[in-house]
């Protein structure tokens, strides 16, 4: 067999291939007596047909049969012998099938590409850490207050952060869209739920009212079809609720934290938890400008396979949690796109941080593995073999990343400082580091 590896880019290789004409041959005299076998032609009995009259009578089936068996296996042990890092299934771009002659195809494959590393770590790092305030833990309790609130019927009218409960139907230009259709729909008034003007216009309704309410929506909405566009909703009230906060007190701290008994108590044990958050968030901003370094000074581009196959994850998840959350996403392909920038990122980061453990031998102890596979069957209660299954590998995965990065954290200078509140950069963590 000819064999030509030939490289078109960083992110594709062609493979040219010529099989022998005895080897199809072969191939095609197993398949013909396949079809001897099953095939029923009037006038023969069940394996009796000629081969001739099988040739020609079902030719073009038999070689297509013959492509489809032939070349799948024959890539596979083409990317296998020649060390290929291939993405995904090779793409057939041209083959030549004739009588008695070698069998020659051509295909595309999408590979891994090859990441040149220039020296890395000794980098001079600042982990910033941010001081734990008494202002902090005050707005915490307040927010678990907020959390444990209860919400009481009322019979007035609609105020600025009651809780309603509502029924609507729009209309664009006179006609119902049944994607801005809701029924019971909970929303807290003041919470940005619903489009544009849509929840100030609900201030001052009685329950049971029925009210026309027009929004116009935004010229950069995501969905074009609404963008700019005025629209009608017939909206009606059902219920109106309004917030009463607990009481701040032992028995409140007792509920919201165990092991908790008074007040005072409950401000230590948030003190802690703050101050375990601020650690965690310092170390992972470090990791992401150790990230950031790693991609500026090393940069490679990415197969497009694999860039659509994190954006379809992604969209994937932010479908996920908000059906958890009793929403849909409409139009769902039109945010895909804004998945580019995020997905090509996280994949980057993958390939980058696998090659480091490549080069500096990081290994993950099955010991390691199986302390994760416990953590995470605790948090999601299920059992350790469900989530092993299920789970294993990508468990795997995220320990030999986690501890590539401690690995890079340990070859940097790092100077720890401890910052007010004020100071922190509002720059997101990427969540790939976070977990």
């Amino acid at each position: 067999m000819k064999i030509e590896v030939q490289e078109i880019n960083a992110c594709q290789k062609r493979l040219e291939v010529e099989i022998p004409p005895e080897v199809v041959k072969k191939e095609l005299d197993n398949i013909y007596r396949d079809f001897q076998k099953k095939v029923k032609v009037k006038g023969f009995r069940p394996g009796k047909v000629p081969r001739g009259l099988l040739e020609r009578l079902y030719k073009a089936e038999v070689e297509n049969e013959l492509i489809n068996k032939v070349i799948p296996d024959t890539c596979t042990k083409v990317i296998q012998e020649n060390g290929i890092k291939a993405i995904g299934t090779p793409r057939l771009d041209e083959v030549d099938l004739g009588e008695d002659k070698p069998l020659r195809f051509t295909a595309i494959v999408d590979v891994i590409p090859d990441i040149s590393l220039k020296e890395y770590g000794g980098w001079e790092l600042t982990k910033k850490t941010v001081r734990v305030t008494d202002e902090q833990i005050t707005k915490e309790m307040e927010r678990l207050r907020e959390i444990h609130a209860q919400w009481d019927a009322s019979d007035g009218t609609a105020r600025e952060e009651d809780y309603v409960v509502l029924n609507y139907q729009g209309y664009l230009a006179g006609e119902k869209l049944p994607e801005l259709k809701a029924e019971n729909l909970q929303v807290i008034i003041g919470s940005n739920s619903l489009p544009d003007s849509f929840e100030e216009q609900l201030v001052g309704m009685n329950a049971g009212e029925r009210k026309n309410i027009r929004v116009v929506f935004p010229p950069d909405y995501h969905q074009e079809e609404l963008a700019g566009k005025e629209v009608l909703f017939e909206a009606q009230l059902n219920e109106i609720k309004v917030k009463r906060l607990p009481e701040l007190n032992d028995e409140f701290a007792k509920e919201v934290r165990e092991q908790v008994e008074t007040v005072a108590e409950l401000r230590e044990k948030i003190f802690k938890e703050l101050e375990e958050y601020a650690a965690h968030r310092a170390g992972a901003l470090l990791e992401k400008e150790i990230v950031d370094r790693l991609l500026e000074e090393n940069p490679f581009p990415v197969p497009e396979a694999l860039i659509e196959a994190e954006m379809e994850r992604m969209l994937h998840n932010m479908e996920t949690r908000l059906k958890l959350q009793g929403m849909k996403l409409v139009n769902p392909e039109s945010y895909r796109e804004n998945f580019r920038e995020s997905a090509l990122r996280n994949i980057q980061t993958e390939l980058i941080l696998e090659k480091i453990k490549e080069l500096e031998a990081v290994e993950v102890s099955e010991e390691e593995v199986d302390k994760e596979i416990k953590l995470a069957a605790a948090g999601l209660k299920q059992s350790e073999e469900a989530i092993r299954k299920e789970m294993g590998e990508g468990l795997r995965n995220q320990l030999g990343r986690r501890k590539t990065l401690e690995l890079l954290v340990k070859k940097s200078k790092i100077q720890e400082d401890i910052i007010d509140p004020e100071e922190p950069s509002e720059e997101k963590v990427e969540e790939e580091l976070v977990s």
